[in-house]
C-alpha cells in the first residue's frame, strides 16, 4: 500500500502498470517487493482489509491540511 501510495504521489500509473515503475525507481533498493506482491490483484486484496472506518480521519486530517498549506477554497476539494 506504502509504493501505490507513492506511486500515486510521484508518478500515477495504472495498478497493472505499478511493477514496471517499481522497478524503474530507487525504491527497489529501500522497499525490497517482488512483482506478485505489486499485482493490482495483490493492492485490491490489501484494499478488501482496510476497514473503511479508518479512511473518515485519514480524509479528513488530509483536507484539513492542505485547506492549510496551499489556501485552498473548499470549492477545489471533492471528497
Amino acid at each position: 500500500m506504502l509504493l501505490a501510495a507513492i506511486n500515486r504521489a510521484a508518478c500515477p500509473t495504472s495498478k497493472a502498470q505499478l511493477a514496471h515503475w517499481y522497478r524503474q525507481s530507487l525504491l527497489t533498493r529501500l522497499l525490497p517487493a517482488s512483482p506478485t506482491q505489486l499485482s493490482s490483484q495483490a493492492f485490491w486484496n490489501h484494499m478488501d482489509r482496510i476497514e473503511k472506518k479508518t479512511f473518515k480521519p485519514i480524509e479528513e486530517q488530509l483536507s484539513q491540511r492542505l485547506i492549510q498549506h496551499f489556501k485552498l477554497n473548499l470549492r477545489t476539494l471533492v471528497k
